[in-house]
């Protein structure tokens, strides 16, 4: 008959995903085998464990040096040459088998299809001759006559190792080794049940231990909620088989099983620091303090013993480090009952000073009281170091988000799912863990803020890193390139929008505007280093992250930027104007002709060296600018005329009197002049101020002259955005100084999403 069963630590405790220590031996309980006195350290076991078989009877192992075969059938009474049906696994220690104790090591074949579990019985055999060496199984009678049974096959883990009674946990079956042994398997049937051993074919009875598996897409892993039926009224765990079957009929072959334990406690964090001082709140769907008004707790880096009085109890914070082994007890201020299902503890210090470089899995013990209290509950719990952090890189990003950033730290879990993180407040996202020292992460939308604190949380605490980041102000625009003759709607999407000091003077408030190069309002002669170029302005916010804005690319602001710069009449340097064939530099050999203002113009000179539609993009001097297009020719000195941009010629003009500003044409006037330059011989140019009809209007100022039928053109009133490359930039206080002068001064940074070129089409 089969007797009680010990089990030795095997590769199926690995597979429960508890270490192999002491801890694991008194939380997981898993199968041996037992046939009169004759014994075998575990019924399931993967390729490459190692197997011992045990004979304590009167009458052992003939055979000094016993050898094994694995057989699919019934063992043979003699020795069978090896086939695939018959297996010779090699003995583990050559030479170390005796009479009563022989080990081997289960081969790689002996797994099933995609590394399922296959039967076999274990046959011990006095020597290798085959049809000769006699079988050494000496149990002749009974249902265990000559059938030492073995189970090989990968065996899964499952994540997490252990639940509460009364079901409900969902756990993760991971194949050991990435076997594939759900390969095949349409439909996988699963059933807990508390013997040592599952059944091998899939029973549905009772139904409270079945559960529903679903199968993974991406990966051969599955996942299935734990049913009703688990129970735990004990004060240690109860050990269930998970037993894994390629169907839900009653015929369905087991292909794999897993231990999974159950304990009546949840414990709020199953992972600490191991210099304890954390609260942690234990609640349990049993009333296991029902009557214990004072009980005791206790963390135990071995099994938990039956009563209280039976430990050696070490004083909290002691150390035990070098042997990692002892029992360290909450005090009686430290332990809170709450209800007869809530116990609330600190726990202890249980160890001194860091103690290993990795986790550590003790015993969480509840006693009926500090005496001589029985057990009556208990739950593992996993020690580890609390991780930090010392680096961020890059340092600073857009406050939209969407950056990756990584950190550098230590202790670091490396299951990404245990390690949350914030910046600013604001959670971090897409988490990848790279290694224990470091991790990638994907920063959120943020407020723009300087040195923002980095804080990383794990089941051991959480670790604040100030002074780790910055949100730097940045926009993204569409569209981002426009023609400069025309306004342009924008949409920036950005960050605080909505607090925004918008401001219609260009000299105070918010405003969004558009710069050559990096916005500078450091005070340069009275005026901003480098001021915007024009104003993206009537800015209308939609949310505290979405804008839209003007941009008019056909007038651009002077260049201190309070203002928009008016256009001038046709201006002729005489004389001093110089090109050279193929070059875009244009000199006036006087060295004093240009100025800031003819940024913008169409240029021409007398001797046709410059091609038509050429406009000045660059002031550099006052003896130099850079021109939109090559020189066609050489020219010494010459005339070279600088014009706004021209809307119609071709009429003439006349004025009555220098007392009025009214003034008729002789054809051709349009509602649309109106704040358009008026030019004519003899006439100082002025802006049209009224339309009266298609040959009468108003300047803004009185006549300069009374001239009759003179030449008369119009021309835009304003110099346009030269065509180029610019940033839209958001900038809290356009004042000149403000970055010294506001302490709460931002302007967005550059970036390839706020980026705006001007065309010419």
């Amino acid at each position: 008959m089969r007797k009680s069963k010990s089990f030795a630590r095997s590769r199926l405790a690995v597979a429960a995903g508890l270490s192999t220590g002491a801890v694991a031996a008194a939380l997981l309980v898993a199968p041996t085998v037992a046939f009169a006195a004759v014994s075998i350290n575990k019924s399931v076991a993967a390729p490459t464990d190692v197997v011992t078989v045990t004979d304590t009877t009167a009458s052992p192992f003939t055979a000094t040096t016993s050898v094994i075969e694995l057989q699919t059938t019934t063992c043979n009474a003699k020795y069978q040459t090896p086939t695939t049906a018959i297996l010779a696994p090699a003995i583990s220690s050559p030479g170390s088998q005796t009479t009563s104790v022989v080990s081997f090591v289960v081969p790689a074949a002996a797994a099933g299809t995609n590394g399922q579990l296959k039967k076999w019985n274990i046959c011990v055999y006095g020597g290798t001759v085959a049809g000769t060496s006699p079988l050494q199984n000496l149990v002749t009678s009974g249902s265990a006559a000559n059938n030492w049974t073995l189970l090989v096959g990968y065996v899964p883990t499952t994540t997490p190792t252990f639940g509460l009674t009364g079901g409900g946990d969902t756990i993760k079956i991971t194949p050991q080794d990435g076997q594939a042994i759900f390969t095949g398997v349409t439909t996988v049937g699963a059933a807990f049940t508390a013997s040592a051993d599952c059944p091998s074919t899939y029973t549905a009875t009772p139904a409270n231990l079945t559960a529903t598996v679903t199968k993974s897409t991406t990966d051969n892993t599955a996942t299935l909620t734990t049913p009703a039926g688990l129970a735990s009224t004990t004060g240690a765990m109860s050990a269930y088989q998970l037993c894994l079957y390629n169907g839900a009929a009653t015929s369905s072959a087991l292909i794999s099983q897993a231990t999974f334990n159950v304990g009546q406690l949840a414990l709020s964090q199953t992972t600490g620091p191991w210099g304890g001082l954390n609260g942690l709140n234990i609640t349990s769907p049993n009333q296991f303090l029902a009557g214990n008004d004072t009980p005791g707790v206790i963390f135990n880096s071995a099994a938990c013993a039956g009563t209280y009085s039976t430990q050696a109890v070490q004083a909290a914070g002691t150390t035990n480090a070098s042997s990692n082994i002892g029992a360290v007890s909450v005090s009686t201020a430290n332990t809170r009952k709450v209800t007869d299902s809530r116990l609330a503890v600190t726990v202890p210090a249980l160890f001194a000073t860091a103690p290993f470089g990795g986790n550590s899995t003790w015993n969480l013990c509840v006693y009926a009281d500090q005496g001589s209290g029985a057990l009556i509950a208990s739950a593992p719990y996993t020690l580890t170091t609390v991780p930090s952090t010392s680096a961020v890189s890059p340092k600073a990003g857009p406050a939209l988000g969407g950056s990756k950033i990584v950190v550098t730290g230590t202790a670091l879990p490396t299951d990404g799912s245990m390690l949350t993180a914030t910046l600013g407040g604001v959670a971090l996202t897409n988490i990848v863990v790279l290694s224990s020292t470091a991790f990638s992460a994907v920063t959120p939308q943020h407020a723009p803020a300087n040195n923002v604190a980095l804080v990383i949380t794990t089941a051991a605490g959480s670790h604040t890193l100030p002074g780790a980041y910055t949100f730097t102000p940045a926009l993204k625009v569409a569209p981002n390139t426009a023609p400069s003759n025309k306004a342009v709607d924008i949409v920036v999407n950005g960050v605080g929008f909505q607090s925004a000091n918008w401001q219609t003077s260009l000299l105070t408030g918010s405003h969004i505007v558009l710069v050559r190069g990096t916005y500078d309002p450091s005070t340069v002669s009275a005026n901003r280093a480098n001021p915007p170029i024009a104003e993206c302005g009537n800015v209308l916010v939609l949310s505290d992250n979405e804008a839209i804005c003007k941009l008019d690319l056909t007038k651009r602001l002077k260049a201190d930027g309070s203002d928009y710069l008016a256009a001038s009449a046709p201006a002729t340097v005489t004389g001093t104007g110089s090109t050279t064939a193929g070059s875009r530099v244009l000199t006036d050999t006087a060295g004093t002709g240009f100025t800031q203002d003819m940024v913008g113009t169409n240029v021409t000179d007398a001797a046709g060296n410059v091609p038509a539609g050429t406009t000045v993009v660059r002031y550099i001097s006052a003896g130099t600018v850079l021109m939109s297009a090559n020189a066609t020719g050489t020219l010494a000195t010459g005339d070279v005329t600088f014009s706004p941009n021209l809307v119609r010629t071709g009429f003439t003009v006349t004025t009555t009197a220098t007392s009025s500003p009214n003034f008729t044409v002789s054809a051709g006037l349009l509602a649309s002049d109106v704040d358009k330059l008026l030019v004519a011989t003899g006439l100082t140019a002025d802006k049209i101020s009224s339309y009266t009809s298609s040959t009468a209007g108003a300047l803004t100022s009185n006549a300069s002259a009374i001239v009759t039928a003179a030449a008369g053109s119009i021309y835009q009133s304003s110099l346009p955005v030269p065509e180029g490359a610019y940033n839209l930039i958001y900038v809290s206080n356009t004042a000149v100084g403000a970055n010294g002068s506001d302490a709460t001064y931002q302007q967005s940074s550059i970036s390839s999403a706020s980026t705006f070129t001007v065309s010419s089409f």
